[in-house]
C-alpha cells in the first residue's frame, strides 16, 4: 500500500531491507545506466541490487528502448554459479511508440519504432536454489576463517 521512488540503485548502499519490495518499476533507469562509461558493470550492479529488494515472489518490469537482443543478456542468467544469477523468467512484450503526427505510419517490425516492456517474475523455487547457494556459500567461509588463538597466561 505504499512505495518508494528511489532516484537510482546503482549503489548496494540503499539501507533499503532486502526483500521489502512486491514490484519494482524501471522506466529508462538501466538505459541510462547502460550508456554510462562503466555501463555493463554498473548494469550488473543495479540487478544485484533490484533482485536483493524485490520479495521472493515479486515482479521487475523494465520498460526500454533496448531490444531483446541488447537487454536480455542482462536479465536472463540462469547459471547458479555465476554471481548475477537472476532467479526470475523473464516475459518480453513490445509496444508500439506513439505517433508524432496524425498522418504519421510507424513500421512495428522496426524494433526503433517500439519499446520494449521485459516482466522479470521472480520464481520460488529459482530463489530456494539462490538461497541454499548464497548459505553454502557463508558456511564455507566460516570454515575457512582463522581460528583466533589466546595467548597462553605465563
Amino acid at each position: 500500500d505504499c512505495y518508494c521512488v528511489i532516484d537510482s540503485l546503482l549503489r548496494t548502499d540503499t539501507n533499503l531491507p532486502e526483500y521489502s519490495f512486491d514490484a519494482i518499476i524501471d522506466k529508462g533507469l538501466l538505459d541510462s545506466i547502460i550508456c554510462g562509461q562503466n555501463g555493463a558493470v554498473d548494469v550488473k550492479v543495479y540487478m544485484i541490487e533490484v533482485e536483493r529488494l524485490l520479495a521472493d515472489t515479486g515482479v521487475f518490469i523494465l520498460v526500454s528502448h533496448g531490444n531483446p537482443d541488447e537487454r536480455l543478456h542482462f536479465l536472463e542468467q540462469y547459471d547458479i554459479d555465476e554471481q548475477y544469477y537472476t532467479p526470475w523468467e523473464v516475459e518480453v512484450q513490445a509496444l508500439a511508440k506513439p505517433l508524432a503526427l496524425e498522418a504519421e505510419e510507424l513500421d512495428v517490425e522496426d524494433p526503433a519504432n517500439l519499446y520494449f516492456i521485459y516482466i522479470c517474475q521472480k520464481r520460488a523455487e529459482m530463489v530456494t536454489k539462490k538461497k541454499i547457494k548464497e548459505n553454502k556459500i557463508k558456511l564455507e567461509k566460516k570454515k575457512k576463517k582463522p581460528k583466533k588463538m589466546k595467548a597462553p597466561n605465563l
